[in-house]
């Protein structure tokens, strides 16, 4: 019991950031929201928790918008649908 509170202060009063190794160039910021409570900020063209995927720039191309949505790929490097009037959700999959 003893050593897990320790740990449990020692990783409450450590930047997290120390510990974690975004790729492709990411950089760790803390995320008080996260529930990791980081976030890689990805370099464009990755995306990912470490920014280890390769971002496909055809995503957009193979359109996962459904109903006529427009795809676009944000400065964050997330595949963002834009849904036309009348469909919402994540993909545009969802009629109002």
């Amino acid at each position: 019991m003893q050593m897990s509170i320790f740990y449990y202060h020692l990783l409450r009063n450590t930047n997290i950031c120390n510990w974690i190794q975004c790729e492709n160039g990411g950089i760790c910021q803390l995320a008080e929201n996260s529930t990791m409570g980081y976030k890689c900020r990805c370099q464009f063209g990755f995306t990912g928790l470490l920014c280890e995927d390769r971002l496909n720039i055809t995503t957009c191309l193979r359109n996962p918008c459904k109903n006529n949505g427009n795809c676009t790929i944000t400065n964050d490097n997330q595949v963002k649908c834009t849904c036309q009037k009348g469909f919402t959700g994540v993909r545009c999959e969802i009629i109002i």
